[in-house]
């Protein structure tokens, strides 16, 4: 489950050129997929705690360095993947000129620049750990379109273009309520708007505990930049969501599993003063299935995906692998596979899919080879 703060776009916006729907035939492909190692990071000395939390992690494009997180010691360790080794510390600090203050997303770029975003706030700094631009998410500090309302803009989520210019990230109508696109300036500090129409159906998923210490939970949202492109999905419901950043439109593409439903229940009520009854809306919900984000192949232009279904004997769930094309098409899944852990973070290197693992309080990474048949 996932604390409030998550989102889902939806729906096909402006003046998109349609795009072919996933309901016509596409070639049907095959595929063999199978874990052929895991490789150990020599930590060389220095403690890597591993929180596995995607927004706090982030991979270079060229894919030889993985950043993590470490809240404790508020630093990030940066590994080489091609030696599996550590590479070196990026100290932070928390307070004063430089400070972060408490970090809810990280995104480097290959400009040398690295986006920080703490509560209201877009922060840029350098690969050194210095403060380049800090921006305040209100109307005093922004031009442009006006937040209205309860609307406010999430710093969870956030992509920072090549050239530092600009940040894309949402934002709500209301707690919980998903408006649409954030753009964000940063040379000019202007704020753009982009509203989508059915963004904010997935509230009809939230869960509320009113009592001493109130409560909400809802489905995860993936937010993923790719080749120009923001893929966004959530946990809940079979679909994806590509916002096209050159020609600013999203197109919403649906799916339809032999081996999964296809969206989690919805509670059969929204509010109670009961932590029994919220337990309970909770298993109505969140027990069908979980999606996992959408993970880019760039070499062979597919992209994959691993989903949790239900549970099976020995409190184990089935894993489903799907394949998608360049076009986002689904043109495989299979349910045969052996897989222990949950999926969080992940990416392809070298042909093969690459998974974080604390295996015994190492960092590891389990690496699966894939491969059309």
């Amino acid at each position: 489950m996932k604390k409030l703060f998550f989102a889902v776009l939806s729906f096909l916006i402006f003046s998109c050129s349609e795009k072919p729907s996933n309901k016509q035939n596409v070639e049907v492909s095959k595929f063999s997929i199978k874990i052929v190692d895991t490789l150990f990071v020599n930590a060389k000395e220095e403690i890597i705690l591993i929180e596995n939390i995607d927004s706090r992690t982030d991979v270079s494009e060229d894919l030889k360095f993985y950043y993590n997180y470490n809240q404790k010691q508020h630093l990030i360790d940066v590994i080489n993947l091609d030696e599996m080794r550590f590479e070196r510390k990026i100290q932070l600090e928390r307070e004063g000129p430089n400070g972060t203050g408490k970090i809810k997303r990280i995104d480097f770029t290959k400009s040398g620049q690295v986006l920080i975003n703490s509560k209201n706030k877009i922060q840029v700094f350098n690969y050194g750990g210095e403060k380049i631009k800090q921006i305040r998410l209100d109307n005093d500090n922004l031009k442009g379109d006006s937040l209205v309302g309860r609307e406010y803009i999430d710093t969870f989520f956030g992509i920072l273009s090549d050239d530092g210019r600009y940040c894309y990230t949402i934002y709500f109508k209301n707690f919980f309520e998903p408006g649409g696109v954030a753009i964000i300036n940063l040379k000019d500090q202007t704020f753009t708007k982009r509203p989508i129409i059915g963004l904010d159906k997935i509230k009809e998923f939230k869960v509320s505990y009113n009592g001493t210490y109130g409560r909400v939970v809802g489905p995860g949202l993936f937010f993923k930049g790719h080749d120009n492109q923001i893929l966004i999905s959530n946990d809940y419901i079979n679909e994806l969501y590509v916002y096209d950043i050159a020609n600013d439109c999203t197109y919403h593409h649906t799916y339809k599993s032999n081996f999964l439903k296809n969206y989690n229940s919805k509670p059969s009520k929204q509010q109670t003063n009961s932590i029994k009854e919220f337990k309970s809306l909770l298993d109505e919900t969140g027990n069908s299935i979980r999606l996992r984000q959408i993970i880019p192949d760039p070499t062979h232009k597919r992209y994959y995906r691993f989903s949790k279904g239900e549970k099976l004997e020995g409190n184990r769930s089935s894993m489903v692998l799907t394949v998608f094309d360049e076009q986002f098409h689904q043109v495989f899944e299979t349910d045969n596979i052996s897989l222990n852990s949950y999926i969080d973070v992940s990416f392809v290197k070298d042909d093969n899919i690459f998974v974080l693992e604390n295996i015994e309080d190492e960092m590891a990474f389990v690496v699966m080879k894939i491969q059309e048949i």
